[in-house]
């Protein structure tokens, strides 16, 4: 007992709260709303047990045993820091510079707690627990002076800064299940560690060249917030990203897009893009596009035998062969290993030229772009712009400055259809018509916007329910196919050979 009270005096007096910079927080929100969240993921499944199974594993959690029951309409947050010493370590080991702490909303007494863990010590306010919440790591948990919130980590010293962001997990999520925030040094700190890793992997002869333009982007993040919310109309991701004013990127997303921006894409598109003018997005030239093609060419993978490219105003549609796509694949699996490990080698060589000539995605301004995708064969009931309009209706009256939508529901009917020709031939019938009841066509679909205000690029990404309920059905679909499979494919034996 000496010898343990003894490492708890000394974890206390520890005073290198310096050495750890908070640079971010993840609040988490009350059981009511997980709970609620859930019930509405399993509604889109079509799958009660999957929602059933989800909710006990929440019930279940590692934070409710450690600390019990959380306050009714409060969150919890991790609150990250960052504790690199300098900019060559963060470099070496970038990942082990981050560590976080739990702020807690009790709902239990700190005697309590103390009860739920045998062998607790307190000692000047600092209670020591053997073992983690979430690993065998002993813990600190330092309690405000009201009781109502408790601050834990490995380390003493995070317990007890964490107690100084109650007023940040304190506030309201607006229906968020989870929301991230990233202060400014998480960026500055970003930035250093990729100069340095940039200058290292040059000392040791390998030549990684960080776009400028983006790493400037980076660099003159002030603040970023994101959070996921789970609604009647699906799974939103809403946030936003604050530059510094003096930053090329502050100007961004300031020209608007005209009104109706996925119209050029027609009724036999999949998906869309529209990109206004300086909105920070550089689209693909032509000669980007032929790159590529050669690029995939030259190594014995000729994109233009399954997809078409024809030149738009300011932009490009594409035509995508399901059907070719399909045929190859069979021609490649019935030759057996041999070809497929072929295809392994031939992609890894794309890959090793399609690094240097596409690995950096530059942000700066730019000429408006568009983009659109179709299925050759395949005309969806809807056209794109009205799908969007449908998916993302609060997109409306914004000054947007880019928009995408795209369809899983259409693009899966069709990949089902045509993936067909890889099935045996004596289970297509059993598979057609279960296919073509599960991967029904829906119009809303997945849909995105950005724009600014008040000085902050915001963004709104929705994965919608109704394609969660197609996927959910699909994905269900093939699960009983394949257990049907399964049993179909089991021999009993019953001891009598003459019958088996």
């Amino acid at each position: 007992m000496k010898r343990l009270l003894s490492s708890v005096l000394a974890a206390v007096s520890l005073s290198a709260f310096a050495a750890w910079e908070r640079i971010g927080s993840l609040q988490v929100a009350d059981m009511a709303t997980q709970g609620d969240a859930i019930a509405r993921l399993g509604s889109y499944m079509g799958n009660p047990l999957a929602a059933a199974g989800m909710a006990a594993a929440i019930a279940d959690m590692p934070t409710i045993k450690f600390f019990g029951p959380m306050r009714p309409k409060t969150p919890m947050a991790f609150v990250l820091y960052w504790g690199a010493e300098d900019a060559a370590s963060a470099a070496t080991n970038a990942l082990g510079c981050l560590e976080y702490a739990f702020l807690y909303p009790m709902s239990i007494s700190k005697a309590e707690f103390l009860k739920r863990h045998d062998g607790a010590v307190e000692t000047n306010g600092v209670v020591f627990v053997k073992g983690g919440v979430f690993d065998d790591s002993d813990t600190y948990v330092v309690f405000s002076p009201d009781g109502k919130w408790a601050g834990a980590s490995d380390k003493v010293e995070q317990a007890t800064l964490a107690l100084a962001e109650i007023a940040l997990a304190e506030k309201p999520l607006a229906g968020d299940a989870l929301r991230l925030r990233l202060d400014e040094k998480a960026f500055a700190k970003l930035g250093e560690v990729i100069g340095e890793a940039e200058s290292k992997a040059e000392a040791e002869g390998v030549h990684v060249k960080i776009d400028k333009q983006s790493l400037d982007v980076l660099k003159a993040v002030r603040a970023f917030a994101c959070g996921i919310r789970v609604s009647d109309a699906g799974i939103d991701l809403r946030g936003s990203t604050r530059f510094a004013k003096d930053s090329e990127a502050a100007s961004f997303g300031l020209k608007p897009l005209a009104a109706n921006a996925l119209a050029f894409a027609g009724r036999d598109a999949v998906s869309a893009s529209a990109w206004a003018e300086d909105s920070g997005m550089r689209g693909m030239s032509g000669k980007d596009w032929d790159d590529l093609f050669d690029i995939f060419k030259r190594n014995g993978a000729d994109l233009s035998r399954f997809i078409s490219r024809a030149a738009l105003p300011g932009g490009d549609k594409f035509t995508v062969d399901f059907a070719a796509i399909m045929k190859a694949v069979k021609e490649t699996t019935d030759k057996g290993e041999d070809a497929m490990e072929k295809m392994s080698g031939k992609l890894e060589k794309v890959v090793e030229e399609l690094v240097p000539r596409f690995g950096s995605t530059k942000c700066s301004k730019g000429p408006a772009y568009a983009c659109a995708v179709s299925l050759k064969g395949v005309e969806p009931q809807w056209p794109v712009a009205e799908r969007f309009a449908e998916t993302l209706p609060e997109a409306a009256g914004k000054p947007v400055s880019a928009v995408w939508f795209y369809s899983l529901s259409s693009i899966l009917r069709a990949a089902a259809s045509e993936a067909l020709v890889l099935v045996p031939e004596e289970q297509r019938a059993v598979m057609k018509p279960m296919l073509d009841q599960f991967c029904a066509e829906t119009k809303r679909g997945v849909a995105g916007m950005l724009w600014q205000k008040d000085g902050a690029q915001r963004f709104f990404f929705r994965i919608s329910a109704d394609e969660f309920r197609t996927v959910g059905s699909l994905v269900s679909s093939a699960m009983m196919f394949g257990v049907s499979s399964s049993v179909q494919a089991v021999e009993f034996d019953d001891g009598d050979e003459d019958e088996d």
